[in-house]
């Protein structure tokens, strides 16, 4: 996996996949940011490893349950909305996720997603690192978000975390902005430093979010 920036994009690139994002914007992706992606086969989605769903260029609405892991393959798009509930989420390096009005237990974005983009929905743990462009907006998060590492915008709006809120070493601006957080807020290492305010802390302030 490999992340460099080009002119004002970033270009990630691994198994010959390759995927430009913005870098350096000061307004967050939404998800009316999403691409017009096709609906799955009816015969359902294909399977990967250990028999995971793979999400390669679909726009998955609900009401649907998909069992097991969902994985979105390196530079591949997926999009869930409207009452899709999944277990574990797992994004591939480049790869593109929106979901609005979906319930999953954890998304996993360890490994450099370009945009990752999740509104209204309730997650019980979000890890995004060595990624892009991240927006989490007006979700129930049960236990904690982690965010480090990235080098677009990391836009954290509206949430209700239960646990921790840990974000680090972002390179391409964090906002985090009427939280209500259960546990700390934690902000270390973010160039630049982080902006927004308003956060309901039941723990501490700590960091660059001492003031926030």
């Amino acid at each position: 996996m490999g992340l460099t920036v080009n002119d004002g994009t970033v270009d990630s690139t691994q198994d010959n996949v390759t995927v430009n994002a913005a870098v350096g914007s000061t307004e967050p992706v939404g998800f009316g940011d999403a691409p017009p992606l096709q609906q799955p086969p009816d015969g359902g989605l294909p399977t990967g490893q250990g028999n995971s769903s793979l999400c390669e260029g679909y726009r998955i609405k609900g009401p649907r349950a998909i069992p097991g892991k969902l994985e979105v393959p390196a530079g591949q798009s997926c999009v869930l909305e409207n009452g899709v509930t999944v277990d574990n989420v797992t994004l591939g390096a480049g790869a593109e996720f929106y979901a609005q009005g979906v319930t999953a237990t954890n998304v996993d974005g360890k490994d450099g997603a370009a945009r990752v983009v999740i509104e209204n929905s309730v997650i019980s743990n979000l890890e995004l690192e060595f990624g892009v462009e991240i927006t989490l907006r007006d979700n129930q998060i049960g236990g904690a978000i982690r965010a480090s590492n990235n080098t677009g915008l990391v836009y954290v709006a509206g949430n209700t975390v239960n646990g921790q809120t840990e974000l680090s070493t972002n390179t391409g601006g964090v906002t985090v902005t009427g939280n209500t957080v259960g546990g700390n807020l934690t902000c270390n290492g973010n160039v630049p430093e982080p902006t927004g305010g308003e956060n309901d802390v039941a723990g501490d302030n700590l960091g660059q979010c001492a003031g926030l």
